[in-house]
């Protein structure tokens, strides 16, 4: 949709825009939890577009929330802790890459958290959404591992 038609849509009824972002934005290389202020540098063409897409609401719109999640998982649809969960029925161990770093966002909170973002009256804001910084993957899976276990 033509960014344009956001803030006429939005502000035509007093409302503010949602842009639902990824830590796909940063570059990965940060060993430790990323704040809204980190330098971005996406490299991939996903965190490219959503990069390309929050510099379009930032320079159109008036007001709005840019959320920028991670490794989202739920009930719902493929992510890594439940292929992690369903991997762990069936083998003894879990290969899982050491290098990449971020924090699961469950999709629930996700929801509850923007839900409540409506209510204050806040005009221009980013946040990154994160519960708890897991260190890498590789230690998210055994944690995964032993939670499947009981």
């Amino acid at each position: 949709m033509e960014p344009r038609i956001w803030r006429w849509a939005t502000e035509s009824v007093g409302a503010k825009f949602v842009f639902i972002s990824t830590d796909y934005v940063f570059d990965g290389k940060l060993s430790h939890a990323y704040r809204e202020d980190d330098t971005t540098n996406p490299q991939s063409i996903y965190g490219k577009s959503k990069r390309s897409g929050e510099l379009h609401v930032q320079a159109i719109l008036t007001q709005y929330f840019i959320v920028r999640t991670s490794w989202v998982y739920g009930v719902y649809g493929k992510n890594f802790v439940k292929t992690m969960l369903e991997l762990a029925k069936t083998r003894d161990s879990l290969k899982v890459v050491s290098d990449q770093y971020g924090s699961p966002t469950y999709t629930v909170d996700l929801a509850l958290f923007l839900e409540s973002s409506f209510k204050p009256i806040v005009t221009v804001f980013i946040m990154l959404l994160i519960r708890e910084f897991a260190p890498s993957m590789n230690l998210l899976g055994p944690f995964l591992k032993k939670v499947a276990s009981r």
